[in-house]
């Protein structure tokens, strides 16, 4: 059955026009072109950057430094397989927030997703992780641990410093959480495991 998508995804502070065919049979595409634009001012609406041209090329898998503002993506899907289903699957070491629009017909749907990230205390930080099992938790506290350690600070005097980080990973039990103080003690616990272990390591506790 033949189905037009458009979508459009909006990454905040961080680092996609591509055209993707399904057919029928699995398969994975992940060699194509994707077309962005870069909202320099963050003001501008799904309705408005509809209207926009997208200029701007990268390949499927790329690197883009960090950004203080809106980067926007677009994907156009034909499906022509006779399931209409379809898995859309991003990855990145880390964004603040990424906001997927689908349309069908004339009108925008936005499903948010993405991670919150929150200083608490003199030097730990929280990331929240919206519908996301302990291990794909696990998996991307490894890409910024990994990241954070192979990047170097130089200094006004020309000294490298080279830090690393401890992580401490959990996730909601619906059963037994009461509230989120009791998630946070045992992520806690979960980072001075990582910092009693040697550091520079992601441990879990659940």
């Amino acid at each position: 059955m033949f189905k037009f998508f458009t979508l459009l995804v909006l990454l905040y502070s961080t680092l996609f026009s591509a055209d993707l065919t399904i057919t029928d049979g699995f398969q994975k595409s992940n060699n194509f072109t994707l077309k962005y634009y870069d909202d320099e001012n963050s003001l501008l609406t799904i309705d408005e950057i509809e209207k926009i041209v997208f200029k701007e090329t990268l390949p499927s898998q790329f690197t883009m430094g960090y950004k203080y503002n809106n980067v926007w993506f677009k994907i156009e899907i034909e499906n022509h397989s006779k399931d209409e289903d379809f898995v859309l699957y991003f990855t990145e070491s880390i964004w603040s927030t990424l906001d997927l629009y689908t349309k069908e017909g004339s009108q925008w749907k936005v499903q948010k997703n993405g991670l919150t990230v929150a200083r608490y205390g003199g030097e730990e930080f929280i990331v929240l992780l919206t519908e996301t099992g302990i291990g794909n938790a696990v998996e991307l506290a490894e890409r910024i641990r990994a990241n954070i350690e192979n990047n170097h600070i130089v200094l006004d005097d020309g000294k490298v410093v080279h830090i690393t980080v401890s992580i401490g990973a959990t996730q909601l039990d619906t059963i037994k959480d009461k509230d989120i103080e009791m998630i946070i003690k045992r992520c806690d616990k979960a980072l001075y495991e990582s910092k009693n272990k040697g550091r520079n390591m992601v441990s879990t506790l659940l």
